[in-house]
C-alpha cells in the first residue's frame, strides 16, 4: 500500500506541523490567478480534511469556484494538473465544501478521465502511465489506486461510465480476484490491495459475492496479525487506517481488531503538538498522519486528546507555511 500511496502523495510528507515549509506561496483570492498551478494540492487537501475533522475553519478558506470557471486548467498538458491524483484532490475538496462541479468542468474532465482507461480495463494516473500499463500489461497493485481515483472522480462529477467502460472494468477486476495468487498473498502488509479492490467494486457495482468466503477468510486472519505487529512494534497509521476502512466496507465488527491495546498504541502515536506520527520511530507529526489519527479516533468513537493544542499548531502552520492555496481570515 505504501507504493500505491506514493503515487498520490507528492510533496512535504514529513513536515512538522510547527516547521516552516519551502513550498510556493499562493493565495487564491488575490488576482495572481496565473499562479494557480503552483498550488500544493497535497497539503491543501489534508489541511482542509483536518479542518473538517476538527470542525474548525483553522482560519482558512478556499475559493474552489475558480476551478469551475477555469476547466481548461486540467487539460493543459505541460503542468501538474495533467495527473489524475491532482484532479482527484480538487474534486474531493469541492465535494467536501459542497461546491458542485460546473457543466464546463464536467465536460472537460469526463473526456480526460475516459482517456485514462487502458485496454486492460483499469485506469492510469496519466496518459504516460497508461502507455506504461498497456506495454507491461500491469493488471494489479500499482493500478488499484489510480482506478479507484478515476471512479471516485466520476462519482464526484455525477457521471456514469459507459457500458463499454463498465464491461472492461468488470473483466479486469474478475481477472484479479479469480487468481488464487491474489488471495494467497494477502496479509496485513497488503491489506490496502484488498481494500482498493472492494472500493472499486463498490463504485462500479461489480458483484463479488462469489468471492465472499475468500474476503472473510482474509479479513479473519487480520486479528492475529495485528496482535503480532503490536508485539513487534511494526504497526503504522497507514496499516491501521487501511484495516479500519476495510472492516467498514466489508461490514465487519471492529472490536476484535481494534482492541484496547491497539487503541492504546494509536494514542501513543500522538505528538505533543496534538498531531500524529506515521510510525512509532518518527519524531514529528505531519498533515497526512494527523488526519489519519483523527479519522481513526472518530471512527472508533474515541475522544481527541490535545485537540486545542492541535488547532493552535495548525493555525500557526496555515499562517507560516504557504504550501497551499489558502486565504487567511
Amino acid at each position: 500500500m505504501h507504493k500505491l500511496l506514493n503515487k498520490l502523495i507528492f510533496v512535504c510528507l514529513s513536515i512538522s506541523l510547527l516547521m516552516v515549509s519551502s513550498c510556493s506561496s499562493v493565495r487564491i483570492k488575490n488576482k495572481a490567478q496565473e499562479n494557480i498551478t503552483d498550488i500544493d494540492l497535497y497539503n491543501t487537501y489534508y489541511f482542509m480534511k483536518l479542518s473538517s475533522e476538527l470542525n474548525d475553519s483553522l482560519g482558512c478558506s478556499l475559493d474552489l469556484n475558480f476551478y469551475n470557471e477555469n476547466p481548461n486548467l486540467f487539460i493543459t498538458h505541460n503542468n501538474k494538473f495533467d495527473n489524475l491524483s491532482n484532479i482527484y484532490y480538487v474534486l474531493e475538496l469541492m465535494h467536501d465544501a459542497n461546491v458542485k462541479p460546473s457543466y464546463m468542468l464536467k465536460e472537460e474532465l469526463s473526456g480526460y478521465l475516459n482517456g485514462l482507461q487502458t485496454n486492460i480495463g483499469n485506469f492510469a494516473f496519466s496518459i504516460k502511465h497508461k502507455e506504461e500499463i498497456e506495454s507491461t500489461h500491469e493488471i494489479g497493485h500499482e493500478t488499484y489506486l489510480s482506478s479507484y481515483s478515476a471512479l471516485k472522480s466520476y462519482a464526484y462529477l455525477d457521471i456514469t461510465i459507459s457500458k463499454d467502460q463498465a464491461s472492461k472494468l468488470n473483466h479486469w477486476i474478475d481477472g484479479v480476484v479469480s487468481h488464487s495468487d491474489f488471495w494467497d498473498s494477502l496479509n496485513i502488509e497488503s491489506v490496502g490491495d484488498l481494500l482498493m479492490v472492494l472500493e472499486i467494486s463498490k463504485l462500479a457495482k461489480i458483484d463479488l459475492s462469489k468471492h465472499g468466503d475468500d474476503i472473510h477468510k482474509s479479513i479473519f486472519k487480520l486479528s492475529d496479525e495485528i496482535k503480532d505487529y503490536l508485539k513487534k512494534a511494526k504497526l503504522s497509521l497507514f496499516l491501521l487506517n487501511d484495516i479500519e476502512r476495510l472492516l467498514s466496507i466489508a461490514n465487519v465488527g471492529k472490536e476484535k481488531y481494534f482492541t484496547p491495546d491497539t487503541i492504546t498504541f494509536l494514542l501513543s502515536l500522538q505528538t505533543k503538538d496534538g498531531g500524529f506520527k506515521l510510525f512509532e520511530a518518527n519524531e514529528n507529526s505531519d498533515l497526512l498522519s494527523a488526519y489519519y489519527g483523527l479519522r481513526l479516533l472518530r471512527q472508533l468513537e474515541q475522544d481527541i486528546p490535545r485537540r486545542e493544542e492541535l488547532i493552535v499548531a495548525l493555525k500557526k502552520y496555515g499562517q507560516k507555511n504557504a504550501c497551499f492555496d489558502v486565504s487567511t481570515s
